[in-house]
C-alpha cells in the first residue's frame, strides 16, 4: 500500500447528502435502500454533519416519545466532522480513522464536499 496516495484517488465521489432540517424517516429509508453506512449533511452546499446508523441508535428514546417524522437531520447528526483536503494521503486518513475511532471522512475542496473516504476504502485499497 501507498500511504502517500491521494485519498482523492479512492474516496467515493457520488456522495448522499441530506438537509439539516430533513426527517429521521427518510434517512432511515435512505440507509436501508442505498445500502450505505454515512450521510453527509449539507446546508446551501455547507457541511454540517455527519450521520451514520449508529447515531439513530440514541434516537430510539427520542423516538419512543415522538414520531419519526418530528426528528430532524440536525438532532441526531454529528456536528462539525473531521475533514480531509483532496490531495491528503490514505495514510493521514487511517491515522485519522485510528485516533478517533470513526470511520468516515468528508473530502472538500475550496471547502466543497466533494466526496467522502472510509475506512472500507481504506481497506480496499489495501488488499486490491
Amino acid at each position: 500500500m501507498n500511504t502517500e496516495e491521494y485519498i482523492s484517488n479512492i474516496m467515493t465521489k457520488d456522495v448522499i447528502t441530506v438537509h439539516p432540517d430533513d426527517r429521521l424517516q427518510k434517512i432511515k429509508k435512505m440507509f436501508e435502500e442505498y445500502k450505505f453506512h454515512h450521510v453527509l449533511v449539507l446546508e446551501q452546499g455547507v457541511l454540517k454533519g455527519i450521520i451514520s446508523p449508529m447515531d439513530l441508535i440514541p434516537s430510539a428514546s427520542i423516538s419512543s416519545h415522538n414520531n419519526d417524522d418530528q426528528i430532524k437531520a440536525r438532532d441526531v447528526m454529528t456536528s462539525d466532522p473531521l475533514t480531509l483536503l483532496a490531495d491528503d494521503s490514505v495514510g493521514l486518513a487511517a491515522d485519522i480513522f485510528l485516533s478517533n475511532r470513526i470511520h468516515a471522512l468528508p473530502i472538500l475542496e475550496d471547502n466543497k464536499v466533494i466526496g467522502i473516504v472510509t475506512s472500507h476504502d481504506i481497506i480496499q485499497y489495501c488488499f486490491k
